[in-house]
């Protein structure tokens, strides 16, 4: 998925290097709005790719950086057995 971004130009969202704008008062917060779209559409990319069951707490979650650094944790932990079942279904479909 970070190549995905990278290619779109996106991974400054995901890796916090572009933070949420703070608009100023009295600023008619373009800025914001741009930013806000462009941060639920990248929520959307990632929530049609993940399981269904991480969905729901990913769901809830305003912004892609954080909702980024959950799924991170979650699928970051090793499952040996997992990672060779998805081996082996990669190998049969061949």
């Amino acid at each position: 998925m970070r190549r995905i971004f990278e290619a779109k130009n996106k991974l400054a969202f995901i890796d916090d290097t572009l933070q949420e704008p703070t608009p100023k008062e009295g600023d008619d917060k373009p800025e914001l709005q741009s930013w806000e779209i462009v941060n639920f559409i990248i929520c959307s990319w990632i929530l049609k790719v993940i399981e269904p069951k991480r969905r729901t707490s990913a769901t809830f979650v305003k912004n892609v950086g954080l909702m980024w650094d959950k799924l991170k944790k979650c699928y970051a932990v090793a499952n040996a057995p997992k990672i060779h079942q998805l081996k082996v279904s990669l190998v049969e479909r061949k």
